[in-house]
């Protein structure tokens, strides 16, 4: 479940973007530090803490949205 306490980032650049991006997430954060949704061609990066999310949105770009309140399932 993601709550409104993580950090979100939508990739703006789809197709060069998302596969990158996973990756990145992959190799360098645990796994219980970051989620992706997909939804309407879009996929937006979860993540715990805030540092983690800027030095995703550095790498790799997007938008920073603030997260939904309440909880969703990610």
């Amino acid at each position: 479940m993601i709550s409104s306490d993580y950090h979100r980032v939508l990739i703006l650049d789809y197709f060069n973007g998302t596969i990158n991006a996973i990756a990145w997430c992959e190799e360098f954060l645990e796994l219980d530090d970051w989620t992706v949704e997909y939804f309407d061609n879009y996929e937006c990066f979860y993540f715990t803490s805030k540092t983690i999310c800027s030095m995703f949105l550095l790498t790799h770009g997007g938008k920073y949205i603030p997260a939904p309140r309440g909880a969703i399932h990610g």
